[in-house]
């Protein structure tokens, strides 16, 4: 569960809650999934100055990523998590992972 995981970032990192960059990425099955995914989440995410929308290959596999600053509480990053993830599962994608940038 997200809570869980902040706690345990925070603990290890020291960092404290607040607002920073978090990333999120969807491992999607081709490369025409991953330009339509950027495409819907620019929608919902508009693109800005903190806001990050892009699409990578590497070989085979295909990555939709989507940078913002949010808040780092667990229901800020469920409710991009559940966003994200309504778009990717129709294009093939599975599952939502999320991190803090380095900064």
């Amino acid at each position: 569960d997200n809570q869980d995981a902040l706690k345990q970032i925070f603990a290890r990192q020291k960092l404290v809650p607040g607002s920073t960059e978090v990333d999120f990425v969807c491992e999607l099955p081709s490369k025409e999934g991953s330009v339509e995914a950027r495409r819907l989440l620019c929608e919902v995410f508009t693109p800005s100055g903190t806001t990050h929308v892009f699409s990578m290959s590497t070989g085979d596999s295909y990555e939709i990523n989507l940078s913002l600053h949010i808040l780092t509480n667990a229901e800020a990053i469920t409710d991009v998590e559940v966003v994200m993830l309504n778009i990717c599962r129709v294009l093939g994608g599975k599952e939502i992972n999320w991190g803090f940038m380095a900064g």
